[in-house]
């Protein structure tokens, strides 16, 4: 799915939610013109993306430990997998965020973008703070492509979602 298609998205699903009054729907679409804002909204979907691919490979490298530690017995090596994708995804997370975003925010907050997981969360409500409604409107948004994409991958394994 292309950027444009994700406007088309967000813009249709914010016009036709029932969550917002037809005011703050006419105010989020409005505070989606700006070019600022459809960067956090590139952001927040790449964040997004990067979270769900960091946790699928996360999952796997813990599991792989936990194994690993049942069958040999405690010992750091089996966990050292674990620690240093958790570093090396932090740095690169935080050095990202850096250079998308530029001089726009302080190194606190970048740093906060690299933790896995709430970093991604951290950083949109920091750059959203001054348009909260905007910033709710992406949110529910954000929510709505968790769901449907946890849909899609139930579908994809065979379980059914009740």
């Amino acid at each position: 799915m292309t950027y444009k298609k994700l406007y088309e998205s967000f813009q249709k699903f914010i016009d036709q939610d029932k969550h917002f009054t037809e005011s703050q729907q006419d105010h989020i679409l409005k505070s989606f013109q700006d070019k600022r804002n459809k960067n956090i909204f590139r952001l927040s979907i790449i964040l997004l993306i990067w979270s769900v691919i960091g946790i699928s490979l996360d999952s796997l490298i813990i599991g792989g430990s936990i194994i690993g530690v049942i069958m040999q017995g405690l010992s750091w090596k089996y966990l050292l997998p674990t620690i240093i994708f958790s570093a090396v995804n932090f740095i690169f997370k935080s050095i990202f965020v850096k250079w998308y975003l530029k001089k726009e925010i302080p190194v606190k907050q970048i740093l906060l973008a690299g933790i896995p997981y709430a970093g991604s969360a951290s950083i949109i409500a920091y750059l959203v703070r001054k348009d909260p409604l905007y910033g709710a409107g992406l949110q529910h948004y954000m929510k709505y492509l968790r769901r449907r994409g946890f849909r899609k991958l139930c579908k994809l394994l065979y379980f059914k979602k009740d």
